[in-house]
């Protein structure tokens, strides 16, 4: 699933997508879903260690493909 079709699902549902500032990586941006403790991990490089280009007709990730969704325990969640 790309990751502009789930956040159009979720805006459309009324939940906002923040950004979830993690710099410890370059090839997942992870984002979370405000009202909630579930976070999103995109996918922002396909070839983090430079093996060469993804080859379009090749199955496999792309940049902006969803990886993953954490959904943690209420006890995560910010009270904000």
């Amino acid at each position: 699933m790309r990751s502009d079709e789930l956040s159009a699902v979720l805006t459309r549902l009324g939940h906002s997508i923040e950004p979830d500032d993690n710099a410890t990586t370059t090839d997942v941006r992870r984002y979370r879903v405000a009202e909630t403790g579930t976070r999103i991990f995109v996918v922002a490089d396909p070839d983090p260690y430079g093996y060469g280009g993804p080859d379009p007709d090749a199955p496999g990730p792309r940049a902006g493909d969803v990886r993953s969704l954490s959904l943690s325990p209420s006890w995560w969640r910010s009270e904000n």
